[in-house]
């Protein structure tokens, strides 16, 4: 490998992406981005990544030593609004991409994002789940993450040394306020700046999730580019905290941050019927192989998603 790496970046311009644009110069001070959007990064134009050709062009200008595979479908609920653009998307698109690298950058390190999700059955009872548990994907969004996952296991059958992140939930700020912690933020926010009466609309508070910073979960990313050579390819790696939370306790955390009184209410449309309610991960393979864990406490964490709500909400 050359002394400062390529790295080709797709999805950097999203929500975990624009985290870890800022992760990689961290990791690789002298590094080359090549990515559509980014610090440091010449840029790409977008890239549709269940399109072959664009895929093709877009690796053999790059010339990359290390691939993130981070673009994709994220939002279960959309997934399973649409389950074939999911598939389409998250399992295609990763097709494309290994089928890419494998033409124009043979060599390169391949790191595909996929997701706790794919445990799907695999999580019940809310015990820490280790990566050697059984893939049983139980929603559309989740089928989709699992077949990704087998274009990678095909793609390292036939030479490339790919791995496979699975990471937990995670939040922070620029996260969407599809997701929870953002949703009940800018509810706060809105209370506190009198544009929402004082009463939180919420979906269940029951489930039970592992919650980590999008920060830590970046940053054990950058951890398995820069370590992949000695991990064998295929190896698939959860980031978690190893700690379930409820999302009532999320909801307690903010509230006890708000400037503001309000009452909290159920609303049947933020309800989702849940398959999984308690998704728990055992990080002990990333600290054993990588050497991390979660540095940032979530009280830290649901304070900067709230000051982000509070900066959006006070703008004109």
């Amino acid at each position: 490998m050359r002394g400062e790496p390529r790295i080709l970046v797709t999805g950097a311009s999203g929500f975990a992406g624009r985290h870890l644009m800022r992760a990689l110069v961290e990791a690789f001070p002298g590094y080359a981005s090549w990515c559509h959007g980014g610090p440091r990064s010449r840029d790409l134009p977008p890239l549709d990544v269940t399109d072959a050709n664009a895929a093709d062009a877009a690796i053999a200008a790059a010339r990359p030593d290390m691939i993130v595979h981070l673009a994709g479908q994220a939002d279960v609920a959309a997934a399973g609004a649409d389950p074939e653009a999911a598939m389409r998307t998250n399992a295609g698109g990763t097709h494309t991409m290994i089928e890419a690298a494998l033409k124009h950058a043979p060599s390169a390190l391949f790191l595909a994002i996929s997701s706790s999700e794919v445990y799907g059955d695999s999580l019940a009872g809310g015990m820490p789940t280790p990566e050697t548990r059984p893939l049983l994907p139980a929603s559309a969004y989740a089928r989709s993450k699992a077949a990704a996952e087998d274009a990678v296991r095909a793609g390292v059958a036939r030479g490339l040394h790919a791995l496979i992140a699975r990471p937990f939930n995670h939040t922070g700020p620029g996260q969407s306020p599809a997701f929870v912690a953002p949703a009940f933020a800018g509810q706060i926010a809105a209370i506190e700046a009198g544009r929402q009466g004082p009463v939180m609309k919420v979906g269940w508070l029951d489930d039970v999730r592992d919650f980590s910073d999008v920060r830590d979960i970046v940053r054990g990313y950058a951890l398995m580019l820069a370590k992949g050579r000695t991990l064998a390819p295929g190896t698939a790696i959860n980031l978690a905290s190893g700690r379930g939370r409820t999302v009532r306790e999320l909801l307690d955390i903010l509230k006890g941050f708000s400037q503001a009184e309000f009452a909290v209410e159920g609303d049947p449309k933020r309800q989702r019927a849940s398959r999984l309610p308690a998704m728990v991960g055992d990080p002990a393979l990333a600290g054993r192989l990588l050497g991390w864990s979660g540095a940032i406490a979530l009280e830290t964490t649901l304070g900067d998603v709230l000051a982000e709500a509070r900066a959006r909400s006070a703008a004109p």
